[in-house]
């Protein structure tokens, strides 16, 4: 099966894009793949009440496994909440700084679970060579959607 797109969609940086600071093509990580479901109870009208169930965001990132992640593992041991930021279709000005987004998700919670991969990936090809997939567990706390024109949305979880 051939390549749909050379294009990376996902951008996964470790820092909330709404703080201010400046974020750069080289912290960003291209997403495999990401999964979170979001639930509340409902009555018998089908409309949601009580707070959102609690939320996993389950996602997938391909790194060299020469110590790139070491702030996943640092941040397993923090008592605080932490963020993480996905971004759509990221754009980078001639200095490799973020510019421009279509939309971005932003995540703030603990890390539950770090699983590193290595099997199934070819070392003779020189596109994969070296490269380990993470897969990240991560108890969501608050999640953010930023769309276009500075539209935000954010949603409190209860856990």
């Amino acid at each position: 099966m051939s390549n749909l797109s050379n294009n990376t969609k996902v951008s996964l940086f470790f820092d909330d894009i709404t703080s201010g600071i400046i974020l750069t093509k080289d912290k960003s990580r291209t997403v495999q793949s990401f999964h979170y479901r979001c639930e509340r109870k409902r009555n018998a009208m089908g409309m949601p009440y009580g707070p959102t169930a609690k939320t996993y965001l389950r996602f997938s990132v391909k790194t060299l496994p020469d110590g790139h992640l070491k702030d996943l593992y640092n941040r397993m041991y923090e008592t605080v909440p932490s963020a993480f930021s996905f971004v759509f279709n990221a754009t980078f000005d001639p200095d490799d700084q973020l510019s421009d987004y279509d939309t971005a998700l932003v995540v703030e919670g603990f890390i539950t679970s770090v699983d590193e991969v290595y099997e199934g990936l070819s070392t003779e090809t020189t596109d994969a060579k070296g490269l380990m997939l993470t897969n990240v567990e991560f108890l969501a706390k608050s999640i953010s959607y930023m769309g276009s024109g500075n539209k935000k949305k954010s949603l409190n979880i209860h856990f």
